[in-house]
């Protein structure tokens, strides 16, 4: 085979250019005839060069060394009967030879080191960030379920990240480290007795956290919702700039009222809506959004978005639902939504007492589930996914936001056992032509 085209070489040039692997030369004059002979060794062809033999096996997925038997006669006495010849080998295995009739040079495919990442990244580009923050979402007994709408916009549209890792994954530590991007051992008090927010130090984390950064870096910046279990009244740093927006809690109450439903909010802001003030935000049932607490910090942060998109300055905004922790108080609009469903019967339900004998005593001692017990585990699971549902509206309706804008939209489940998952979009959105993805 010679004279090997063009496009083969380009091929060749591409998959070096991937960073796939790299070529290593054995060694030039030195690979035996007798291992032409080795399994998993055969005949290509015959090329012009041994430059185009290893273009050739560049372009054969199966093809892991290649030898080119030369074109003049070499070593020992006699002729080379291999002349122009080209081998492929399937492995990488071509231990040098010396002292064969012919020049041979062989070659194999070795992993490319990897690239050296630049020392700073080009600025310029700043992308929006829309970043929804669950509070102890399971994956494992279906709670990505309910989230359809999510599903097409995050999922289906963007990507879906199944082996992150919640490093702390309890209240307050797991959402300070997700704030601070530290681990809980620099955020931590230095000793049990020190108090904190469930041992976590809130100045290691309401004082750098990426809302501080972001700002640092031009952006503006709004938090919508739970923030950490004890939640700083004013705005911390980074969340107080003249077109910011704090509108926050812990999470309220775990039982109702003051969970879902008449919630209070800490609301700050230099450059208010109409109608808003400063202080203490107070939910009602019988006021705007009917006092549910998902569907209010949702609108409070599309009406943020359609205020400071317009501005030309990058914008991030956190969306922290409290759904779907108890007391898993789904919006009256919802109340009624999967009433045939059943938490699922997994074998670690009502385990019997020989199962459960090794465990942990906590888990040990526990008794059988009842039929009343079995009952308001299966409302509690309905519940749980009737308050993701405003979640899902949620996000539908950031994404129906009228604006110009192009941003990162994530989506994020900490603070609970089963936090585990991580889905993630690059998404953009308009309300007419030209849109950007």
């Amino acid at each position: 085979m010679k004279n090997l085209t063009p496009l083969v070489a380009l091929l060749q040039a591409a998959l070096a250019a991937a960073g796939n692997y790299q070529w290593e030369v054995v060694n030039e004059n030195a690979v035996s005839a007798k291992h032409l002979d080795d399994p998993g060794v055969w005949l290509m062809g015959q090329t012009d060069t041994f430059e185009d033999c290893q273009t050739a096996c560049a372009a054969n997925n199966t093809c892991n060394a290649c030898d080119w038997a030369g074109n003049v006669d070499a070593f020992h006495h006699g002729s080379c009967p291999y002349k122009l010849d080209c081998y492929f080998r399937a492995d990488q295995i071509w231990a040098p030879a010396e002292n064969g009739h012919c020049n041979h040079t062989a070659a194999r495919k070795v992993p490319a080191p990897a690239p050296i990442p630049p020392p700073n990244p080009p600025l310029g580009f700043q992308p929006n960030i829309v970043f929804f923050l669950e509070d102890d979402q399971d994956l494992a007994l279906g709670g990505w379920t309910p989230l359809k709408q999510a599903s097409e916009l995050l999922v289906d549209q963007g990507a879906f990240a199944d082996n992150w890792f919640i490093h702390t994954p309890v209240c307050c530590p797991s959402r300070g480290e997700m704030l601070s991007g530290r681990y809980f051992h620099n955020i931590r008090e230095p000793s049990p007795k020190s108090g904190g927010c469930m041992h976590v130090n809130e100045l290691e984390v309401n004082g750098r956290s990426y809302g501080t950064f972001l700002n640092e870096a031009g952006y503006t910046v709004g938090y919508f919702g739970k923030h950490m279990n004890s939640c700083p009244r004013n705005p911390p740093p980074g969340f107080d700039c003249p077109t910011c927006y704090w509108f926050a809690n812990g999470g309220g109450s775990d039982s109702e009222p003051g969970g879902y439903l008449n919630a209070s909010f800490s609301e700050y802001a230099q450059d208010l809506l109409p109608g808003d003030s400063n202080g203490t935000y107070k939910a009602n049932t019988n006021g705007e959004y009917a006092g549910y607490t998902t569907a209010i910090i949702a609108n409070k942060s599309i009406e943020w978005i359609k205020r400071v998109a317009p501005l030309g300055k990058p914008f991030m905004v956190t969306v922290a639902s409290k759904a779907p922790h108890v007391p898993s108080t789904p919006a009256p609009w919802y109340a009624t939504a999967f009433s045939n469903l059943s938490a699922p019967r997994t074998p670690d339900y009502n385990a019997s007492a020989e199962v459960l004998a090794d465990h942990h005593w906590l888990i040990a001692q526990q008794g059988p589930i009842t039929q009343e017990q079995g009952e308001t585990i299966d409302e509690l699971f309905r519940n749980r996914w009737r308050t993701l549902l405003s979640v899902d509206d949620a996000i539908a309706g950031v994404q129906k936001t009228h604006y110009f804008v192009i941003f990162y939209m994530l989506y994020v489940v900490g603070g609970g056992l089963d936090s585990v998952t991580v889905f993630d979009l690059v998404f953009g959105f308009c309300s007419r032509p030209p849109c950007y993805h």
